[in-house]
């Protein structure tokens, strides 16, 4: 199924492809495709070869949705993953930018097997740092070399499975700092300039297909990034 990127929904997760001008591909997966597509569309480098092939030929519009998956099953979503980088053969060089066969690889064994992406100690620092509330955008911050999904399947706690099981936190519990922002969130935060109201107004502009820079404009009382980051989901994520 062909769609355009800001026709996404939230949370809609599964497997998408991406289809470059050269007719190159790249097979990816992800619980939040919108928000993966953001990623894709402003990475925090440019060093893999889909990063490269974006700043090349300029912002992904438009995928295709070739597996919807359950967000909790990644076991699935890797095996449906790993089956379609294999029927595009994605992972050659000549005719895709995937640069693994797909899956959570890292599941095989820790820093002793010879594709891993993180050693054993960066893995307990990324496990240890989610369990005492730090957030995922700060801690990647220092791990921005490797892939965004290849990092949050080590936060999620997804692979490496001998490393910090004391440290990773079941599916469906919140974190410290989960807990925190939901106490703080929204109008319950007394630094909010913002209402409910004006949030879903906002949102509103935005899906219709209004920019978000535009709809800042008419949001003076606050920065451009807030209103961008109300328009993305990205804070008052509780309306």
């Amino acid at each position: 199924m062909k769609i355009q990127v800001k026709d996404l929904m939230d949370n809609m997760s599964g497997i998408y492809k991406i289809t470059f001008p050269n007719n190159k591909i790249y097979i990816g997966m992800s619980n939040d495709i919108r928000r993966r597509m953001w990623e894709h569309n402003n990475p925090s480098t440019n060093k893999t070869p889909c990063d490269l092939a974006i700043n090349k030929y300029g912002k992904i519009e438009e995928i295709e949705i070739l597996d919807f998956c359950n967000s909790e099953n990644r076991m699935q979503m890797g095996e449906r993953e790993k089956y379609w980088i294999a029927f595009y053969h994605s992972n050659d060089k000549e005719k895709g930018y995937n640069l693994t066969p797909g899956g959570d690889n890292s599941t095989l064994s820790g820093s002793d097997f010879n594709q891993a992406v993180f050693t054993n100690e960066q893995v307990l620092d990324i496990r240890k740092r989610r369990f005492f509330g730090e957030r995922k955008v700060d801690v990647y911050k220092d791990y921005n070399n490797i892939s965004f999904n290849t990092f949050e399947n080590v936060w999620l706690g997804n692979g490496y499975k001998e490393i910090g099981q004391e440290f990773i936190i079941p599916k469906g519990a919140k974190t410290r700092q989960e807990y925190s922002s939901i106490a703080n969130s929204g109008e319950r935060n007394n630094k909010a300039k913002l209402t409910k109201e004006k949030v879903l107004a906002i949102r509103k502009r935005f899906d219709d297909g209004e920019q978000w820079k535009q709809i800042a404009k008419d949001y003076q009382e606050v920065s451009k990034e807030t209103i961008r980051k109300v328009c993305y989901r990205y804070t008052w994520k509780n309306i």
